[in-house]
C-alpha cells in the first residue's frame, strides 16, 4: 500500500509551536516492514509532536489540527503482529488499538492547542485520565484506512474532556469519550 505525504492544516492556531518531544522508548523495538514503509520525514514530524514510538504507534498521518480537534489516518496492515492472535484466520482490529490511535489523535491536538503552556520541548507529556462510554459499531480488518477524529469538549482543572470517533469506509466504527492531561515530562 503506498503510503501518502504526511498533510498539516493548523486553521486558528497559527504561530502554533510545533514540536514538542517526550522521551520515551520501546525497549527491545525493532523496526517492522511496516513501519519502514511510513516516510522517514512523515515519522519524524509524528515524532516530534507525542512521545509514542512503534510498535505502538497507531496513527501514520495527521490531516488536520484545528481549534476544535484532530483528524488522522491510519492504514491497518496485514502483518501487524497482534492479527496473528487476535482471532486467527478472521483477523480484527483490537478494539483497544482503536482506542489508542483515538487517544494518540487527541495527544497531538492537546500538544498544539495548549503549546503556549507546554512551554520548552519535552517539558509536557499528554496522558489518558479516563475512558468512558466506548461504544464498537464497525469491525476494522486488515487492507482498511481509519479516518481518527477528536473533538475538544471541555476543560476541568488539568483535565481536558473530548468526544473521538473512528471511521471506517465512511462508516462509524467507534466512538468514545476521554480525558487528557498535560503533565510534566
Amino acid at each position: 500500500r503506498e503510503m501518502h505525504e504526511f498533510q498539516i492544516t493548523i486553521s486558528g492556531l497559527e504561530g502554533a509551536r510545533f514540536g514538542v518531544r517526550a522521551n520515551v522508548v520501546c525497549p527491545g523495538f525493532t523496526e517492522t516492514d511496516m513501519v519502514k514503509a511510513i516516510p522517514e520525514e512523515v515519522k519524524q514530524k509524528i515524532y516530534k509532536t507525542i512521545p509514542h514510538r512503534p510498535p505502538f504507534l497507531f496513527i501514520d498521518r495527521i490531516i488536520e489540527v484545528t481549534e476544535e480537534g484532530a483528524v488522522a489516518e491510519r492504514d491497518i496492515r496485514e502483518e501487524e503482529p497482534h492479527f496473528e492472535g487476535h482471532y486467527p484466520g478472521n483477523p480484527l482490529m483490537p478494539g483497544v488499538l482503536l482506542c489508542e490511535a483515538v487517544f494518540q489523535t487527541a495527544a497531538v491536538y492537546m500538544m498544539k492547542r495548549f503549546s503556549s503552556e507546554v512551554g520548552t520541548e519535552g517539558s509536557k507529556t499528554p496522558v489518558l485520565a479516563r475512558i468512558q462510554e466506548a461504544k464498537f459499531k464497525q469491525m476494522v480488518r486488515p487492507g482498511d484506512t481509519i479516518r481518527i477524529q477528536t473533538t475538544f469538549k471541555e476543560t476541568l482543572s488539568k483535565f481536558h474532556f473530548m468526544r473521538g470517533k473512528v471511521l471506517v469506509g465512511g462508516k462509524l466504527a467507534l466512538t468514545v469519550d476521554f480525558a487528557l492531561a498535560l503533565l510534566d515530562a
